[in-house]
Order: structure tokens, then sequence, then C-alpha cells
């Protein structure tokens, strides 16, 4: 079935099942930093071993956005749904009641790897099935999703490890509302109508005739992920170090995700109102600042949350002006520029727990946090400088 023959109500089920999807993501992703401590009593670790452990999710992660750029062309978009929210339900009960280490960091590992296939997919989708201005919307609908599942789960995830599932109080109750969406894709999915994937012979000549600007702006991307990942991984553990409770760092990060939230429906009404070049620097420059100043807040307990909301919302969507930025830099898009660019961005997400847990362990959480901000400016710098040397496409 070709796009154009799909009704309405399998475009907006489609829709919402790229919104769902964008969500499960973020909703594992989030709360990790408020799951070190738990991890650590409950398997008697260490926080820089239960760091790692959780590193299996952004690394399976990392791995299903290399395989996405390959198995959308292989098999039927509704397969592809189908068996990997499947296998993540699987994996999701699994968690729960496995306890060896060595077991969850492969378990992680799978659930990373399908619900990064599921990033792909739903924005793939959306690309096929909604044109122009319905498809930017709808790509701007998606991180908001992601942010707002983030501030869901900063705050859940403090109640749900206090709260026995089914009896068993274990660190995996906080991912139980994720069960519930990835079942809730399932049962969209199972009945939705899909287009066809279009088969492709991909060449991949293109990647060495690549401006530098592009490549600036996908190491630019890196950093961006890397450094925010690892401020929010480490912040809470870092004001357990300053004063006993975990609570401030769970409400910390729910604000910066809620912050995310209203930063990106701000860029949008900004891109309209002065560009979206404009947007990219304050988002650039604001997340480096923001990042900045909740370290040097860390001693200040009652504005701790706002600055990290303030930091949120500094953010503008700087994510996608970069990308937005990368494609005025060529002439002619290639197929798998975007998803490329979307790669590294997950690659500093994925390495964010190993290498900063190397640093934790050398140094403490501050320091790591610390390493995370000096990221984000050097995001910021590149950003900058390759602006102004890419001519706005109108």
């Amino acid at each position: 079935m070709v796009p154009s023959e799909l009704q309405q109500k399998d475009r907006l089920l489609l829709a919402t099942i790229g919104l769902l999807s964008y969500f499960a993501l973020s909703g594992v992703l989030a709360p990790m930093g408020l799951l070190i401590d738990p991890i650590s009593a409950q398997l008697d670790l260490s926080d820089v071993e239960a760091a790692r452990l959780l590193s299996g999710f952004s690394s399976g992660n990392l791995v299903g956005a290399v395989l996405a750029l390959f198995i959308l062309s292989w098999f039927s978009y509704k397969r592809i749904v189908m068996t990997i929210y499947t296998s993540a339900a699987g994996i999701l009960v699994s968690l729960g009641v496995i306890n060896e280490p060595a077991l969850i960091w492969f378990l992680l590992a799978g659930l990373g790897l399908t619900l990064g296939i599921g990033l792909a997919v739903a924005a793939q989708l959306i690309a096929v099935i909604y044109k122009a201005d319905q498809r930017a919307a709808l790509l701007v609908a998606t991180d908001s999703s992601f942010s707002l599942a983030g501030t869901v789960m900063a705050g859940l995830t403090m109640i749900l490890l206090a709260t026995p599932i089914l009896g068993v109080q274990t660190w995996a109750g906080a991912y139980l509302p994720i069960l519930i969406v990835v079942l809730l894709i399932l049962g969209v999915a199972s009945f939705t109508r899909y287009p066809s994937p279009e088969i492709v012979n991909r060449s991949w000549r293109w990647l060495g005739l690549l401006p530098w600007p592009v490549w600036s702006v996908g190491a630019a991307l890196f950093a961006y992920t890397l450094g925010q990942t690892t401020v929010l991984l480490w912040l809470p553990s870092a004001l357990v170090s300053e004063a006993p409770d975990l609570s401030l760092g769970g409400e910390a990060v729910s604000r910066y995700w809620m912050g995310m939230f209203i930063g990106q429906l701000t860029a949008v009404v900004l891109v309209i109102g002065i560009g979206r070049r404009k947007v990219l620097w304050f988002g650039a420059v604001g997340a480096a600042a923001g990042a900045s100043a909740l370290l040097l807040m860390l001693d200040q307990a009652s504005l701790l949350p706002w600055v990290s909301l303030l930091w949120g919302i500094l953010n503008f969507g700087a994510l996608k002006m970069l990308i937005a930025l990368a494609t005025d830099a060529v002439k002619r898009l290639p197929d798998a520029m975007i998803p490329g660019l979307l790669l590294l961005a997950t690659a500093g997400t994925a390495t964010s727990p190993l290498l900063s847990s190397w640093v934790v362990e050398m140094a403490g959480a501050r320091v790591a946090m610390g390493v995370g901000v000096a990221s984000l400016v050097v995001m910021a710098l590149l950003a900058l400088v390759t602006s102004g040397f890419v001519k706005q496409s109108e």
C-alpha cells in the first residue's frame, strides 16, 4: 500500500505509535540517574558498577540505531513494529525477576536495541505518510513526547521505587509505565494499516562528498547528547553526596524535562518569528550556560529545581536546530544523512554512562558533571563557528 492510499484514521494511528515510541525510549532513559542507588543496594554493587550496568541500554540503543539504517528496507513496517515491541515487553517483564548483573546488562542492551529501532521506524513513518508542514509539526511533536516522558517518568520513578510490584520491591518496578506503553503500542499496531517500505539500493559514496560543516554538526550532536546525558545521569548522585535527599535529584531531573518540553514548544514560535539560525544560537549557548549554572548551584537546594527547569527551557530544541543547520550545508540531501546524524547523537548518549563512570571512579560525581558541562560548551562553540560558514536556505 502506498502512503497516499492510507485512510486518515490509519495516519493518525501511525502518528500515535510514533509519539508513543519516543515516549517509551525517553521513559527508560530519563530516570537512569535515579536508579543508580536502588540498583547498588539491591545487587550489592558500587555506584560506578551500577552505572556501567545501566550503560547496557544506551549501548543497545546505539546498535539499534545502526541496524535501523538497513532493516527498514528489508522488512515490512508492521513486522518490524510487532517484533521489536513484543521483544521489548518480554525484556521488561524479565528485568523484574532477574538479579544477575551480567544478564541484566544484556537485557537492557536488548531493550535499547528494540526501542532504538522503534524510534527510527517512528521517524521514517512520519516522514513517509506526512508532507511539508504536517511532517515538520509531527517531528517536533515527537521531541515534545520525548521530553514529556522525561518529566513524567522522573516524577513517577520515586513513587514506583518505593512501591512493591506484585509483592516484590525492585528497581525494575520503575519501568512498569513503560511496559504499559509498549503493550499499548502493540495493541494499536495490531489493527493499523501500514504503507509499504521503499526498497532501495543504498550507495554510501555520498559520505565522502559531504562538506565539513556536516561533519562539524555531527560532532556537535555527539557532544550535545554526551554532555546532557552525563549531567543528568550523575546529578542525583552528586546531590546525595552533598545532602542525603535523592528526591531532590528526582525533582531536578523532572524539572529539566519539563523545561525541555516548554523550550521545544517555544522554539516552534521563535523559528517563525526570528528564524531557525538565531534559535540555534540561543539554544546552543543556553544549553551550555544552563548546565554550567546547574553545576554551580548544587549547594543551593531551594533554587536547584528552578535552575534545572531554566536549563531545559534554554535548550530551545537545539538538537533539531543542529540537524537543520546540516541540511543547509548540502545542495541535495542524501537519503541516509539525517539518520546518520541521529546515529551520532545516539552515540553520545550511548557512551556517556561508560565514559563518565570512569571519571566518577577517579574524581567523583561532581567532576563527571563538570565533564558533561565542558562537552556542552564544545557543542556550543561548534554550532556557532559552523553556522557562520553555512548560508541559510530559504
